[in-house]
């Protein structure tokens, strides 16, 4: 468990403070939410049948800093039980953008492998998120006209991460760490 965030499962009581934050101009700015074209009680009923009734094929989590200070949220859909893969979705708030939305998105690789016994990981990053779009493969499918976002579309780029690919990747950036530790104690 990384000490700098939590990741929660988002709860009933959790609702109207994510409603709150999808009129937030700064947040709509940069996604194209439900909360441009659905009023609040229905976005409401929206969210409340999602933590009721919706858990098999897609959750919602709240991402708070340690002080639970809420800093984003994320979500896993298309949950496939049978072939244990899902989507992976994060929202950073964009005040907090500068490396939290790396450390969820490692929590909840952690998370969906080890708990919930998830074979792969479809990844999404919207266009425009240049510090996490560096861990993309090259080879990762562009999806033009994704997001409508005030007048504009981005695109989003997907691509498919196994647990095993997962695990070479930790282990990999543990041997560069170990190499570079050992570079600066020779000095």
């Amino acid at each position: 468990m990384n000490k700098n965030i939590m990741i929660t499962h988002l709860e009933e009581e959790d609702i109207d403070g994510r409603i709150s934050l999808l009129y937030e101009f700064h947040v709509q700015q940069n996604l194209n939410h439900l909360s441009m074209t659905v009023d609040k009680s229905k976005l409401k009923d929206f969210y409340s049948d999602a933590v009721i009734e919706q858990q098999d094929n897609k959750r919602y989590y709240v991402i708070k800093t340690k002080s639970q200070k809420i800093i984003g949220y994320c979500w896993i859909s298309d949950i496939d039980w049978i072939n244990q893969s899902c989507e992976l979705s994060i929202s950073i708030l964009p005040k907090y953008r500068i490396g939290f939305g790396f450390l969820a998105m490692v929590e909840m690789y952690n998370y969906l492998y080890n708990q919930l016994n998830m074979k792969s990981v479809i990844n999404q990053i919207l266009e425009g998120n240049n510090l996490l779009l560096k861990s993309a493969p090259k080879n990762a499918l562009k999806r033009r006209m994704d997001s409508f976002t005030f007048g504009e579309y981005r695109a989003s780029y997907l691509w498919n991460q196994t647990k095993e690919q997962y695990l070479e990747l930790k282990r990999t950036k543990k041997e560069k760490l170990i190499n570079l530790k050992s570079k600066f104690q020779s000095v």
